[in-house]
């Protein structure tokens, strides 16, 4: 919707002096009056041809007289002269050609036509500030008249306004959402009747204090009306004098400030009274101290006031035909109320300064909210009753159908309250709004539904993944079984998983079996509507995992016990490391501070399975700090503390073992950091500028922060600026995987591609990258080493061990077996040391020589200086396996098995004489077939049959009858053992590779994390990965060389697989 340049003020202004003259006219006429030439000069408008003055408007001004009087051009030409000035003047009298009216127009207009620059009007608009002699709407005149140079949509003139505007954000929220000028007009009439108000208030508030020549009474205005003090009775007449607590010199400055504080608002004063409570310091959320009064012995002797507040029912019912909303909060709400003279004394405090007593109706007393209640119904009667307003505790909630009747209905209500000397906190107070909140219900365009926040704890309830987690959850279900029609039927899928010798598998009809149950715990006849008028109960519970609560009430129908709300919040890492005991208090807490607005004023019992806390929180004075802190938080509630075993309570235990809402806490703390950060992100500003007009999309502005309803759900839109920041924490609440993460995410925020960036951050955590192992198969294809086709070229070689010590101190074997024949050679040494190692080779040297090749694992003895001399001595290549890949020395590990569990057998009389079983050892394997070459190892290497020993001389014959024919079959023999053994690998590679993908390529450089491959007793929860690392060498077959970076756990250098490692990735912003 756009200004045209011709509707703007100045032109306004000049049609309004039109009509003012044509009626003049008239009149003259009608009362034969003559117009002379002097009237017709002055209802022509100057022409200066400043900045603001636009030239086309004044000649469409200048024309209307004309034709009104039936001017000729001539006299045009003479009253257009006359009526120039300034610039526009001077510009004409150095033109000497225009002699008449029309070049005199032509020239005007080629002068002083021009074109607005746009930002130059936005620039101008942005700095003109609203001054303290203007009012709001005149104000707004003002800005609609610089827009006239220019064109400039409604939205951005009421943005502009608003901006300038001096005064606090919260007291201007009444002035957003309009969808035009003229609703817009009507609400800074509303916003001037409001700040009117307060002004007055504060003016009497001054007035009143100067009269006083003591300090004056908290809210003692001239025009309140007076009313009756509250009086407390008490049904014991023991005096109760408590000494000042000791506090540090910090907490007693605190203290002093605030005494004195209420000493001159008129809210407390000196006494010298019998009775007496201590004071205690309680930190808000914010971590700011408030003074507090411990109260606790005072309320058990006080008699209760029992006031009925409104019901639930009634106020839904009142709320469901209107379509606007106003809510005022009030600040310093009991301290409204006086406090009888006769019962001051009893709530007196005792400092480190002296005694005081309370003037006004102090928080932390059992019968403040019912008295404050009593005291706003009274005040607001007349309205109350015409259902113009709803008073609830704090709240007061203004109805109206329409825009024009919310205002209405707003001044009276702020008059009647400035009458009255209410102080309204506008920080909290809303106007006009056509959806709120309230008492778990959502009311929006005249119908009202039941908020999800109520039910979210059931509803969100995680699906179960094992069968603790079944009973948690019919152990829920089951306490409330009475309410559901064919319970049994429709649980039986989840409790046949319970069945002995029953394999756990959730399917489909287990997964329609639990929605349907939790649909059912959210809805009648199980889920009630609060009365305050039935016997209430608050069950909690609570784990390391986090804490539940559920509000239940009695109900006169079925006399059962049916809830009306759930709560369930996960703890934080601060909190898993408190005390069961502590934990079971803070279940109390907070569910007390959730369920506040319904618990005030009524009487009600806290059940948990915490005996120690209902011995403690209402009696024992020395408490742990924390928990004192906490109990103070209960004074205001009158209640009983109740002990049920565990076993009665697993309806609320589901709740705590199964936290679901993880980010409760962290969202409501960051909500005003997102609401800023919206605030400097163009897209969203577009997008709420855009919603001052007309609707858009699916988004909507709340107190100044942009939402959007995705499939049901009111969400947050984060801004690009803190999207790394929410997912980051959302994960690292419990470094969840990407769909658990993404899952709760989507529960509170609205981020574009949300997969895709969780999938990118959690690559990205140190923390994962550490501590999980891979997913999916595993990298590398098997490579098997090439190998010659002839005996003794390649040694796998190993040692095991320690074993049983021996009287020879034996403790280790050495094992060796060469590659192609398969022949073991086994001898029992005393150490692992490179010295003895290469001490066996020489034995074996002096029989069959070198090898060309030793295949080892990376132990010290293989990879000391000596035994790389040795090696290049000999002329031996060494290649030493990638350190936790035993596969790669696969022959001797294979080996290794068979040595241990035969030597054990052999050696179970005597295990300290292992030693002396190697030899037969040795001489059985290299007699036994062996598939791999299709013949025994002592064959293939010697061309013929051991000898193990009995029918000796057969033996011989035999062997010299096969003597002849071996060299001619010794080079076939030998021809299909290494077609077996090829045969063998091919075999081992295929099966192999099904298991395993093709494996990421590293380049040198890349920092990478390297698997732990050594686990002990004190390991398991160590990180299953050391980084960073960089490849220093690409050694082929998926090995690499690696070299620590910076100073961490982990070898300085090693070689590993492709297998073992993990990309280290640097965080960047999405």
């Amino acid at each position: 919707m756009q200004c045209e340049a011709q509707c703007n003020m100045q032109c306004d202004a000049n049609k309004i002096y039109d009509m003012q003259f044509v009626d003049k006219y008239r009149s003259s006429v009608a009362q034969n009056t003559v117009i002379n030439y002097s009237d017709i000069e002055s209802a022509i408008s100057k022409f200066n041809a400043e900045s603001h003055e636009n030239i086309a408007n004044w000649l469409d001004h200048f024309e209307n007289i004309s034709q009104l009087f039936s001017l000729s051009d001539l006299p045009k030409f003479i009253f257009a002269n006359r009526s120039l000035g300034g610039t526009a003047a001077l510009f004409v009298r150095t033109e000497p050609q225009i002699n008449s009216w029309q070049k005199l127009k032509q020239a005007l207009i080629d002068e002083f036509s021009f074109e607005i620059n746009s930002a130059h009007l936005h620039e101008l608009l942005s700095k003109r500030k609203m001054r303290d002699s203007e009012s709001a709407p005149e104000y707004s005149l003002k800005m609609k008249e610089l827009c006239s140079s220019g064109k400039i949509e409604d939205a951005a003139l009421m943005h502009y306004v608003i901006k300038g505007i001096n005064d606090r954000q919260e007291n201007k929220t009444i002035l957003y959402g309009c969808k035009n000028l003229f609703e817009f007009k009507e609400k800074l009439k509303v916003y001037e009747v409001i700040k009117s108000d307060y002004a007055k208030s504060k003016a009497v508030f001054d007035k009143t204090k100067a009269r006083y020549d003591s300090n004056p009474r908290f809210n003692s205005f001239d025009k309140l009306k007076p009313k009756q003090g509250h009086d407390d009775r008490f049904n014991s007449k023991n005096e109760s004098a408590n000494k000042p607590r000791r506090l540090p010199f910090s907490e007693k400055k605190i203290v002093q400030t605030q005494v004195a504080e209420w000493l001159e608002q008129g809210i407390v004063e000196p006494c010298s009274s019998e009775y007496s409570s201590p004071v205690v310091i309680v930190r808000k959320k914010d971590g700011t101290p408030r003074v507090c009064i411990d109260y606790r012995r005072l309320n058990k002797v006080v008699v209760k006031d029992r006031f009925s507040l409104l019901l639930i029912e009634d106020i839904l019912d009142r709320l469901q035909g209107s379509r606007v909303f106003s809510t005022i909060d009030l600040k310093n709400a009991f301290f409204h109320v006086d406090v009888n003279k006769d019962s001051r004394k009893y709530m007196s405090f005792v400092t480190h300064e002296g005694r005081y007593q309370f003037l006004k109706v102090p928080f932390g007393l059992c019968n403040s909210p019912a008295v404050f209640q009593r005291c706003i119904n009274t005040i607001f009667r007349p309205l109350i009753n015409d259902g113009i307003v709803l008073p609830y505790l704090d709240d007061i909630i203004i109805l109206s159908s329409s825009f024009e009747e919310g205002i209405e209905r707003v001044e009276r209500v702020l008059s009647i309250a400035s009458e009255y000397g209410l102080e309204i906190n506008f920080n909290k107070s809303h106007f006009l709004k056509k959806r709120i909140e309230f008492l778990g219900h959502v009311v929006e365009d005249g119908k009202i539904f039941p908020s999800t926040i109520k039910t979210k704890a059931v509803l969100n309830f995680p699906e179960p993944a094992n069968l603790k987690q079944i009973h948690s959850f019919l152990g829920l279900t089951g306490y409330f079984r009475k309410f559901i029609p064919k319970y049994s039927t429709i649980a039986k899928p989840l409790s046949d998983l319970l069945k002995k010798d029953r394999k756990f598998k959730f399917g489909e009809e287990e997964r329609i079996s639990f929605n349907r149950l939790k649909l059912m715990l959210a809805e009648k006849p199980v889920l009630r509507i609060y009365n305050p008028n039935y016997e209430t109960e608050l069950h909690t519970d609570a784990s390391l995992e986090g804490y539940g609560a559920i509000l239940m009430q009695k109900s006169p129908d079925d006399k059962n016990f049916h809830p009306t709300y759930y709560m369930s919040k996960k703890t934080t890492d601060a909190e898993k490391k408190y005390s069961s005991y502590e934990l079971e208090a803070l279940a109390v807490i907070e569910a007390v501070k959730k369920f506040r607005v319904y618990l005030l004023g009524i009487p009600f019992k806290i059940v948990t399975d915490c005996s120690a806390l209902e011995k403690t929180m209402q009696k024992k004075k020395d408490l742990v700090t924390r928990v004192a802190r906490w109990a103070l938080l209960l004074e205001e509630f009158d209640y009983v503390i109740e002990h049920r075993s565990g076993t009665r309570m697993t309806h609320v235990d589901a709740l705590c073992r199964s936290p679901i809402n993880i980010f409760c806490n962290s969202f409501d703390n960051i909500l005003p950091r997102l609401k800023s950060a919206q605030d400097n992100n163009n897209e969203v500003k577009a997008i709420k500028e855009l919603l001052i007009i007309s609707a858009y999309e699916n988004y909507c502005d709340q107190n100044g922060i942009l939402y959007k309803f995705v499939e049901g759900k009111e969400l947050v839109v984060v801004p690009d600026s803190m999207q790394t920041e929410i997912i980051r924490n959302a994960h690292e609440e419990g470094h969840t995987g990407v769909k658990y993460t993404e899952k709760h995410l989507q529960d509170y925020y609205y981020i574009p591609k949300l997969r895709q960036k969780v999938e990118k951050i959690i690559s990205n955590c140190v923390h994962c990258i550490l501590i999980n192992q891979k997913r999916g198969k595993k990298e590398g294809l098997l490579h098997p080493l090439q190998k010659e086709d002839i005996p003794l070229h390649t040694y796998h070689i190993d040692r095991l061990g320690p074993l049983e010590n021996t009287n020879k101190n034996y403790k280790y074997v050495l094992a060796i077996i060469d590659a192609f024949t398969k022949f073991v050679w086994i001898y029992p040494t005393k150490s692992t040391t490179s010295a003895e190692v290469i001490a066996k080779l020489e034995i074996q040297k002096a029989v069959f020589g070198s090898p060309f090749q030793i295949i080892s694992d990376r132990g010290t003895a293989f990879t000391s200086g000596d035994f790389a001399d040795y090696c290049a001595k000999e002329k031996i290549k060494h290649h030493a396996i990638t350190t936790g890949l035993p596969r790669a020395n696969g022959q001797i590990e294979r080996i290794n098995q068979t040595i241990i569990s035969v030597l054990s057998k052999l050696s179970l009389e005597n295990p300290n004489k292992w030693y002396k079983f190697t030899n037969e050892l040795q001489q059985t394997i290299n007699s036994t077939y062996q598939r791999s070459i299709d013949t025994t190892p002592f064959e293939l290497l010697f061309g013929t049959k051991m000898n193990t020993g009995g029918l000796d001389k057969l033996k011989e014959m035999v062997e010299a009858e096969f003597q002849a024919n071996f060299e001619a079959q010794r080079e076939e023999l030998r021809k299909h053992a290494k077609q077996q053994i090829f045969k063998i690998q091919e075999e081992n590679r295929k099966t192999y590779n099904l298991r395993r993908r093709e494996p990421k390529p590293y380049r040198v450089g890349d920092l990478v994390a390297i698997k732990r491959t050594q686990y002990g007793p004190n390991l398991k929860l160590k990180p299953k990965y050391f980084g960073p690392y960089s490849i220093t060498r690409a050694k082929g077959g998926n090995t690499y060389d690696v070299i620590k970076e910076g100073n961490h756990e982990g070898p300085n250098f090693t070689t590993t697989c492709a297998e073992y490692l993990k990309p280290w990735n640097t965080m960047t912003e999405l």
